[in-house]
């Protein structure tokens, strides 16, 4: 949407700038519309430059709702479970919990083979133990450059030792 309005702000500007500089200058229309045609050009691809730049520097850290934890959110909607980890880790609600626990708090973990492999590559990457820890999907923060996240939990004599997101 932001896009758009920028191109028809933009539009506007370059054909008030072309009727302001015709009509100012009456003696010479022609060489006043090249003159206003290359300023307006110039102008606008200037505009369109920093308008792009800090476009995609805000997109880099777009906003998102944070919402509180629940285990029927976190199983409901895989790709939104970005707003809630922040909670889940706050809340420490994962701290001192058993496998088993965890399964039922937070559902089936990622399957090892599953997202073309870069969960074996988490794996082998953190030093997750590919039959004792585990790893959840948090799906896509919004912004530039950003993939798919994950939550990892290590486990120890079958109790969390600790998690991060990654």
């Amino acid at each position: 949407m932001d896009i758009i309005l920028f191109f028809v702000v933009s539009s506007i500007y370059i054909l008030f700038l072309v009727l302001f500089l015709i009509n100012f200058w009456k003696r010479n229309k022609v060489g006043c519309f090249i003159i206003t045609l290359l300023t307006a050009s110039i102008l606008y691809f200037i505009f369109l430059y920093f308008f792009l730049l800090s476009h995609l520097f805000f997109m880099h850290s777009l906003p998102y709702d944070k919402e509180s934890f629940t285990t029927q959110k976190w199983k409901s909607d895989e790709d939104h479970r970005y707003e809630i980890v922040d909670d889940l880790i706050n809340s420490n609600l994962v701290d001192g919990k058993s496998r088993n626990q965890v399964i039922e708090l937070l559902g089936e973990p990622c399957d090892y083979n599953e997202d073309g492999g870069y969960i074996e590559y988490l794996y082998k990457n953190d030093t997750l133990t590919r039959d004792s820890d585990f790893v959840y999907s948090i799906g896509t923060k919004p912004g530039i450059y950003q993939g798919v996240g994950y939550f990892l939990i290590w486990f120890r004599n079958d109790t969390v030792s600790k998690y991060k997101i990654r």
